[in-house]
């Protein structure tokens, strides 16, 4: 209004008078603007805070019970139902520790009245949301009260103690007009003076301007100039040490909680090094020579036992047993590639009769390799889905065979989850209201506990196959400790009580694998697997002292070149009967060929082999890849920060 008078008074109008239209025009624009520009942007000032008070309570457990009162003038534009109030909670302690203060909203009111009021969290913020969703605010001044306690504010120092306190916040899109804080002792301790008291008035980040704020009393501090928006005051209180106790730490005492998780790796170790100790496989006797496949085994069955695998080898070591007993033939010839530069072999299996007292994997393999009344297939993409039927079925009937073949006890396993669950339950007494290192120790460890000991069973009793199977829990260990470490990273405290469980997890899970034995029947199998590869790959000197060794015959060499395909000694096996292959002049009827004198030498022999098991990975592999496992077919600080607000 002002302005307008201004407009008006004598002077003004007579210059205006005198001037012509434009200049009369021209002036009165260039004074419009000039008025604009001068005054507040209007958008910052849809709602103005008249007065934000806060009372702050110390109370002698270091807590705070902080009153405030927020009196607005609302216009319905950016409050409509009430206000929203930004509460920091995660700050960074001394230590550089994540640390989340304590926020529990006692209360909420509206001009004296009790009202509604949430507290919703989002990211490092408490955000208390006050106001019915239901009532509109009329327009005029209003007086917002919130009641709350809060904890692991005040900074703990050698000489004295501090509270460092954003009263306001600096998230406030609105002015606000005035502003006080006062700031009292505990009760007890009502007549102590404090050491200092101090203010900074400003922006975030800013330092700050003390002349824009005055202390009233020794308690109370208040500002004399109006904050913009984005603006906030904080006060910075100290006072003697003795008054206030510090708050037990965040989490808990860790020194009896990182001996509590050493104690529990080192039982875990000592259970696990007891279990290998006295946890053996029957008692294993010696080996002889075995000139005879074990009763109802395949040759697939045989190389499972030996080398725990089902893949290509075995395929076409049954498929080769096969043809030897007479049910197909097997037919080969060559197809020349890229204008006769170089040669593929392409095999034809052609079915002679029906399958009769067959183990079950080499009936799986015969019934989908020849369902219904197909006679023939060929090892081609053409027919890659039965030769891939088959060899599924070859793998679930050596794991229905050899389901048997392992004992593991479940009282050792138990006894070592037991073991981990103790030591994790043993430190509960010790956290404190942060105990997130604990509790990802203990989820992480007992979810691959139970995870490994159902995933991870070796597939024999051998060493090897063992430390196959651990393995897997090492490398659990050095990801966990990666994972740990970048979680507590630069705290040595946290990682130290983590780690231990970490391990110890491990460790009780490798209990399941040096447990694992072969039953008796499974010993037994062993042993005369082990027998027979003696004889196949005997050295010629050592085969003439065997007792009771058989004449070497063609058909000797028949029955069992499955058998050595399948232990990776086709070679071996074949240049021992050249010489006898080629006095019988030795054709076999399973199979016709470009050559029929590759089986009258292991080179031919192993050339047949690898060119066999080449075509059968390739016809599987066209079809899906992903259906078989990989390798089937491979050779307490302080913060104070009080955020801001908005409406809603």
């Amino acid at each position: 209004m002002s302005c307008l008078r201004f407009l008006f008074r004598p002077k003004v109008r007579k210059t205006l008078t005198h001037m012509k239209f434009g200049t009369k025009i021209f002036a009165v624009l260039c004074f419009v603007f000039a008025l604009l520009t001068l005054l507040p942007d209007v958008s910052y000032c849809a709602e103005v805070i008249k007065n934000f008070d806060s009372i702050v309570r110390i109370e002698k457990d270091s807590s705070l019970g902080v009153t405030e009162k927020i009196t607005v003038d609302v216009k319905n534009i950016d409050i409509k139902r009430g206000i929203i109030r930004h509460f920091p909670v995660d700050y960074k302690d001394s230590d550089g520790r994540a640390l989340r203060v304590g926020l529990y909203v006692d209360a909420a009111l509206i001009d004296g009245r009790e009202t509604n009021f949430e507290v919703r969290y989002e990211g490092g913020f408490a955000n208390i949301i006050i106001g019915d969703p239901d009532v509109m605010i009329s327009p005029g001044v209003h007086t917002f009260t919130i009641q709350y306690r809060t904890t692991r504010q005040i900074g703990f120092f050698e000489d004295h103690d501090e509270l460092y306190w954003n009263v306001t916040g600096n998230g406030w899109s609105w002015p606000i007009e005035s502003a006080s804080c006062s700031v009292s002792l505990p009760q007890e301790f009502a007549n102590e003076n404090f050491n200092s008291v101090e203010w900074y008035v400003g922006k975030f980040g800013e330092k700050g301007d003390a002349r824009r704020a005055k202390l009233v009393g020794k308690d109370r501090v208040i500002t004399t100039s109006p904050l913009a928006p984005q603006e906030g005051i904080t006060v910075v209180y100290t006072w003697k040490k003795g008054l206030v106790f510090p708050p037990a730490s965040a989490y808990g005492n860790e020194k009896a909680q990182s001996v509590t998780a050493v104690a529990t790796l080192l039982l875990s170790l000592a259970w696990l090094i007891f279990c290998a100790v006295r946890c053996k496989s029957p008692t294993d006797k010696a080996v002889i020579p075995l000139f005879y496949p074990p009763e109802n085994s395949s040759p697939a069955l045989v190389r499972y036992i030996k080398k725990a695998t089902s893949d290509r080898v075995s395929m076409t070591s049954n498929i080769v047993d096969l043809a030897v007993k007479g049910l197909i033939k097997i037919e080969e010839r060559e197809e020349e590639k890229f204008f006769g530069l170089s040669k593929k072999n392409i095999f034809t299996l052609r079915k002679l009769k029906d399958t009769d007292g067959l183990p079950r994997d080499e009936e799986a393999v015969m019934m989908r390799l020849f369902p219904s009344d197909n006679e023939k297939i060929s090892v081609t993409k053409d027919y890659a889905e039965e030769i891939s039927s088959a060899f599924m079925g070859l793998r679930r009937g050596i794991a229905a065979l050899t389901k048997k073949l392992n004992e593991c006890p479940a009282m050792p396993i138990v006894t070592a989850g037991l073991i981990f669950a103790a030591g994790t339950a043993a430190a509960l007494p010790f956290i404190g209201e942060d105990a997130d290192h604990i509790v990802i120790a203990a989820i992480a460890g007992a979810v691959f506990f139970v995870f490994s000991v159902a995933a991870f069973k070796p597939k024999s009793s051998r060493r090897m196959d063992k430390i196959k199977s651990i393995v897997p829990r090492i490398v659990f260990g050095v990801f966990m400790t990666f994972i740990a470490s970048s979680l507590f990273e630069g705290d040595e405290g946290l990682l130290l009580i983590s780690l231990p469980y970490i391990w110890a997890a491990a460790a009780a899970s490798c209990v399941s694998s040096v447990v694992a034995h072969r039953s008796e029947k499974g010993a037994e199998l062993d042993r005369q697997v082990d027998g027979l590869e003696l004889y196949i790959t005997v050295a010629e000197k050592d085969r003439l002292e065997m007792l009771n060794a058989p004449e070497e015959t063609p058909e000797l060499y028949e029955r069992l070149l499955p058998y050595a395909m399948a232990l990776g000694a086709a070679k071996t096996w074949g240049d021992r009967f050249a010489d006898v292959l080629k006095s019988a002049e030795y054709n076999p009827t399973w199979y016709s060929g470009h050559s029929p004198y590759i089986f009258m030498h292991g080179n031919g022999l192993s050339s047949f082999s690898d060119a066999m098991e080449s075509r059968i990975a390739e016809t599987v592999a066209s079809i899906s890849k992903s259906e078989f496992a990989p390798g089937t077919f491979s050779g307490a600080g302080g913060g104070g920060f009080s955020g801001g607000g908005s409406g809603w």
